[in-house]
């Protein structure tokens, strides 16, 4: 009787810190944690379809990263920061730094934030030829 009893309280303890445990390194970092595919991006050219992009954001840094059909792929750090304006208008900063092997985004660009809306996401910004670009995004 005294083994079930001493069962169930370990059983307990593990339960209780796996309940209370961190899932968001930091905290919630406004919806943006975690991994999200690039569904695709205007005005741009890719190295082609058989390529997937992602981007994966904890705490201030940014990862982008791309994977081909043979499990080839590239990442790219840097930086990333949100801003929220008085007017409710979203802005995200994303700077790129060392090695940047996964070039598709400018290296260093701010995006006005269209949608953000539970597992979509939608960026806007111009090229440095003035032309719109935008990168759609979808929670992993």
């Amino acid at each position: 009787m005294m083994r079930t009893s001493i069962k169930h309280i370990v059983l307990a303890l593990v339960m209780c810190l796996a309940v209370t445990a961190c899932t968001h390194n930091h905290g919630e970092i406004n919806g943006w944690f975690g991994t999200w595919a690039i569904d695709n991006i205007t005005n741009t050219t890719s190295e082609g379809a058989t390529f997937t992009y992602f981007m994966q954001f904890q705490a201030n840094v940014v990862c982008l990263r791309y994977t081909d059909t043979l499990h080839n792929g590239g990442e790219s750090y840097g930086q990333w920061d949100e801003t929220t304006t008085g007017d409710g208008k979203t802005t995200m900063e994303i700077t790129f730094n060392g090695n940047y092997d996964v070039t598709i985004l400018p290296k260093t660009a701010v995006y006005t934030v269209t949608v953000h809306s539970g597992k979509h996401a939608t960026l806007t910004t111009t090229d440095s030829e003035g032309n719109p670009f935008t990168i759609h995004l979808t929670k992993l």
